[in-house]
């Protein structure tokens, strides 16, 4: 019953089921250091399935800008390094991108598939990047798993006050909808509420009416005026 807005450590920690679009943390699920201790590796685990998107990232409770593929900087080249907040970038005394970020939604099938956040950095870039960093080794995926790669460079003043905390603002599971026979993203409550029921952590059931559902779904999707304030 912890707020949605943190980071657990627990090695042994449930896989968490999101539906809808949901600003949240994650479970870290794996910590690592490089460079004598200056780099600090982060896997932060957000949701046991595959999601339709991350729209945002947030560093604390600013919105993180990240660089894309083309970028180029001084000694920073490529997509992940945080551009903004000015704090975990590039200020007056020339500190470089102190933040690098990058996520799978959970497609990703090797550790070469590129992050969604690039068309060609994938796990095996991200921990090449150091040296002295040992590479989990080809096993290291996340099958089904939508998870954030972060990566800190250890600056005093920057992180004066510890970490920040990483959050993200995402697009859940997708579901299926018996109205079209489709599978995607939808907010639609029912189709939310029809998966959880025929899911294995849900109620496991094959037998729902998918009639009564595509009513339901109907009703959900129907427009609600509101009265005008007066």
């Amino acid at each position: 019953k912890q707020s949605l807005l943190v980071n657990s450590r627990n090695a042994t920690g449930p896989q968490e089921f999101v539906y809808g679009t949901v600003r949240k943390g994650g479970t870290i699920t794996y910590l690592d250091s490089s460079s004598n201790g200056k780099v600090l590796y982060q896997v932060i685990t957000l949701a046991g399935h595959e999601i339709e998107d991350i729209e945002a990232v947030y560093l604390n409770d600013e919105l993180a800008v990240l660089s894309q593929d083309g970028y180029s900087s001084g000694k920073r080249n490529g997509p992940g390094w945080v551009i903004s907040p000015r704090k975990y970038s590039e200020d007056d005394d020339q500190r470089k991108h102190e933040v690098r970020i990058f996520y799978h939604t959970g497609n990703q099938t090797s550790v070469s598939t590129p992050f969604a956040n690039s068309n060609y950095f994938g796990i095996d870039d991200f921990f090449a990047q150091d040296s002295g960093m040992t590479n989990p080794g080809s096993n290291f995926i996340g099958n089904g798993v939508a998870c954030l790669f972060v990566r800190y460079t250890f600056e005093a003043d920057v992180f004066d006050e510890g970490l920040p905390l990483v959050t993200v603002k995402m697009k859940g599971k997708k579901v299926y909808d018996p109205r079209t026979q489709t599978t995607a993203f939808s907010n639609n409550a029912a189709l939310c509420i029809r998966d959880y029921l025929t899911s294995s952590y849900g109620l496991n059931d094959p037998d729902v009416d998918d009639l009564v559902f595509s009513n339901a779904a109907n009703i959900c999707d129907e427009d609600v005026g509101l009265a005008p304030l007066e």
